[in-house]
């Protein structure tokens, strides 16, 4: 973790907080006590965070990843995507927003503000409103202003949450939208056919899965966090189009257009 990612969060990841058993991806959030020792590091909070850059990047698509989240005060479990590096005319990096990010869910344990937490869900989308080029002035937008985007399947920590029983979140990405899905149902659709989003949404992205322990949303964890926990990945899918039958995935040069019904 490099001074908790802009987010306040104190977990350090590392490899080992990942495994793979009876068929699930665990991703797991610990506390040590005593505190670990890495390069020098004091470190309380440790977990994993998997990221596909240079594996697998796409552009377009449908996205399902099947899990069920990390339980607990201060506990953020994510499945997300960033767009892909670069630099500028000038050779400098290429930074957050410009290029892009989709949260394909974000989720907290506990409660904030006192209200639970363990049956909501956030989609969400960063980008730079003033366009995707990096010279342009820099001004962060999404799309959960005031918790818009926040999806609650019900309003307690009780019954069917999200860290008690797997559910399957989805994204589906073409040229005119960013469509969200949890267990097939529609959550919501975002137009990025025009503008700032055009510039920023027609390109390449990679996929992240992690959990991280405090920051910012959801608060420190207290008393009543348990460890280790984590969240538990079943399954993530990646669909391409391929109308013309020629093996690679659509808008490739010469491809048609996207059918919205993947392959």
């Amino acid at each position: 973790g490099d001074n908790g990612w802009g987010n306040g969060e104190l977990q350090y990841y590392r490899e080992e907080n990942a495994s793979v058993e009876d068929g699930l991806l665990i991703i797991e959030a610990t506390k040590h006590d005593p505190m670990l020792n890495i390069n020098d590091n004091q470190v309380s909070y440790s977990s994993s965070k998997l990221i596909s850059e240079d594996k697998v990047e796409f552009k377009y698509g449908r996205v399902d990843i099947r899990a069920v989240v990390a339980k607990g005060q201060g506990i953020w479990s994510t499945g997300w995507m960033l767009g892909l590096p670069g630099q500028d005319e000038d050779g400098n990096d290429i930074a957050w927003p410009y290029r892009g990010e989709i949260d394909i869910f974000d989720t907290i344990g506990g409660t904030r503000g006192g209200v639970p937490q363990e049956g909501m869900i956030v989609n969400n989308m960063y980008w730079n409103g003033n366009g995707a080029d990096p010279s342009t002035v820099y001004s962060p937008s999404n799309i959960n202003n005031n918790d818009a985007s926040a999806y609650r399947i019900n309003n307690s920590n009780e019954g069917t949450t999200f860290s008690n029983k797997f559910h399957t979140f989805s994204l589906i990405w073409d040229e005119d939208n960013v469509e969200f899905l949890l267990d097939g149902e529609q959550t919501q659709i975002i137009d990025i056919s025009d503008g700032a989003l055009a510039e920023t949404y027609n390109n390449p992205f990679y996929l992240i899965l992690n959990v991280a322990i405090g920051g910012d949303w959801p608060g420190s964890p207290d008393e009543t966090t348990t460890y280790p926990d984590g969240m538990l990945v079943d399954y993530v899918r990646v669909y391409q189009a391929d109308t013309n039958g020629d093996g690679n995935a659509d808008y490739e040069p010469g491809d048609s257009e996207l059918n919205r019904f993947p392959n």
